[in-house]
């Protein structure tokens, strides 16, 4: 993956569109073998630039080719429609730790006690996950990611501390405010 200058540098097909981040969060994590209980979710946009242009989607998809696809389909139809394009947000299971080999190390754990995976995953750094969700944007594949911790509270707490630090670092805009509501929901979640 290539790291950017800009997080909110946007794709050939966006007008001038920043990068979104949103996080998924429940008590227990996404991963199959991390779910204990069934609960509603709730999602948390992360960034300032939060305005919907058009209606926000979420694309779950096998890999980042059927995503493009999926989000090629969803705009060309609201073209046809002649309505706002839609604000995509592409959904990536997500197992971070600033020390990658930890991360693929507690994913394998994961996957032996379960035969399912989520579509689309990244397990890695948060660095890294900053340069994917980049990448995922520049490519304008999405507008942003919805990224869903395979575990919690640890991928969330990774994602609230590492990856927004690393988006600053190109130029993502969070919210505090938003920051602040996952940070006690995880409070929550681990009291």
């Amino acid at each position: 993956m290539s790291e950017h200058d800009s997080a909110g540098t946007p794709g050939e097909g966006s007008p001038c569109r920043a990068l979104r981040v949103a996080l998924a969060l429940n008590s227990s994590g996404h991963h199959p073998a991390a779910t204990t209980e069934t609960v509603a979710e709730r999602w948390i946009e992360l960034g300032a630039s939060r305005a919907a242009i058009g209606p926000v989607v979420r694309v779950s998809a096998t890999d980042l080719r059927d995503a493009a696809r999926r989000a090629r389909a969803l705009r060309a139809d609201a073209a046809r429609q002649a309505i706002a394009a839609p604000v995509i947000f592409l959904e990536v299971g997500v197992l971070i730790d600033p020390e990658p080999r930890r991360a693929l190390r507690a994913l394998a754990r994961l996957d032996r006690e379960t035969d399912q995976t989520a579509s689309l995953r990244y397990v890695g750094s948060p660095r890294g996950l900053a340069g994917f969700a980049a990448d995922i944007h520049a490519l304008d594949i999405a507008d942003g990611i919805a990224v869903l911790p395979l575990t919690m509270p640890g991928s969330a707490t990774h994602v609230i501390d590492g990856l927004l630090e690393a988006l600053a670092e190109m130029g993502f805009e969070s919210a505090p405010e938003a920051v602040g509501a996952a940070r006690r929901f995880l409070v929550g979640a681990v009291a």
